[in-house]
C-alpha cells in the first residue's frame, strides 16, 4: 500500500482488504482506525477533505501527528462534521541508531569494543541493567550475543501500526531480543514472531518485502535525523513538545500540563 497517496489514489475495498489481510490471525479487530502521520504530506493539502474521504472509506477514529495550522476545537468540528473520533495513542516511528549496521548484524562485543573502546560491554549492561531496575525491566545479556540491523523490524511495527498494534509488536520484539536473544534482523525471526502475534504469515511475508514501505520508514528516519533527533528514546507529545531521553514520572506531569494548557480555548471576555 503507498501510505502516502492512498487517500487519493485507492479504493476503500483496496485498502481495507489489504489492512485486514494483515491483521488475519488470532487477534480480533473491535474497531478499525487510521493513523495519519506517514499520510501527513497528503493531509496539507485540503485537511478537512481529506478527513471526509477517510470517513467515506469507512474509518470511524483517527490518530493525528499534528493540525497542520488547525486549532484543535476546529478539528474537534471537523471531526464531528465525519462522525470521526480522535483516537489517543502512543505512535511508534522508527529511528535506527546504527543504520550502517550489516544486514547479518556483528558480534555485539565487537561492536561495543569498536564503538566505545575495549572492555567496555560489561560497564554498559550493567549501567543499563540498574537503570532498567527501576522500572521492573530486565536484560538476559547471557543471550544477547549479536548486534542486528533493525530496519525490517521497524518495518514490522510500522505495519502492525496500520492496525493499532505498532505498541504490542514492539514489546514482542523488544522482549524476543532483549530477553529471548532472538535474531530480530532476520526475515524468519521477524515472520515468527509476527505470527505468535496473531498476523498472518504471507501477510508478514508481504510486508518485510515491500519497497513502499522499506521507503516510508527510511524516510522517517531521515526526517527525524532532520529536525534534531540524535538517539532514543526520544518522545514527540501531541506534535509540539519534544522530550529526549528517559524521563520520570513527574517531568510527564508537566509535559501533559502543558499540552492540556495549550489546548484550552481562549478566554473570551463576558460583556
Amino acid at each position: 500500500m503507498d501510505r502516502r497517496r492512498f487517500l487519493g489514489t485507492m479504493t476503500a475495498a483496496t485498502i481495507l482488504s489489504r489492512q485486514l489481510s494483515w491483521a488475519a490471525g488470532d487477534h480480533k479487530i473491535d474497531k478499525v482506525g487510521l493513523q495519519l502521520y506517514t499520510v501527513r504530506s497528503v493531509m496539507k493539502d485540503d485537511f478537512e477533505g481529506k478527513l471526509a474521504k477517510v470517513a467515506e472509506i469507512g474509518y470511524r477514529e483517527v490518530e493525528f501527528a499534528g493540525y497542520d495550522g488547525h486549532t484543535p476545537q476546529e478539528v474537534r468540528a471537523m471531526l464531528d462534521r465525519h462522525g470521526l473520533t480522535e483516537r489517543f495513542a502512543i505512535t511508534w516511528l522508527p529511528y535506527e541508531l546504527n543504520p550502517e549496521m550489516p544486514e547479518d548484524g556483528m558480534d555485539r562485543t565487537q561492536y561495543l569494543e569498536g564503538k566505545f573502546g575495549p572492555g567496555k560491554r560489561r560497564e554498559i549492561e550493567v549501567r543499563l541493567s540498574e537503570a532498567a531496575l527501576e522500572s521492573g525491566v530486565t536484560f538476559n545479556w547471557a543471550k544477547v550475543t549479536k548486534s542486528v540491523n533493525t530496519r525490517m523490524a521497524h518495518m514490522l511495527v510500522a505495519a502492525a501500526s496500520t492496525v493499532q498494534r505498532g505498541g504490542e509488536m514492539t514489546a514482542a520484539l523488544f522482549k524476543a531480543y532483549w530477553q529471548d536473544g532472538r535474531d530480530i534482523g532476520d526475515v524468519e525471526t521477524l515472520v515468527q514472531i509476527a505470527v505468535e502475534q496473531g498476523f498472518d504469515e504471507q501477510a508478514a511475508r508481504d510486508e518485510l518485502a515491500n519497497g513502499e514501505l522499506r521507503e516510508t520508514v527510511i524516510g522517517l528516519e531521515d526526517h527525524a535525523r532532520k529536525v534534531g533527533v540524535t538517539g532514543v528514546p526520544f518522545f514527540i507529545v501531541d506534535g509540539k513538545l519534544a522530550v529526549s531521553g528517559a524521563q520520570p514520572p513527574e517531568v510527564w506531569a508537566q509535559v501533559f500540563q502543558q499540552v492540556l494548557a495549550a489546548q484550552q480555548p481562549e478566554q473570551v471576555p463576558q460583556f
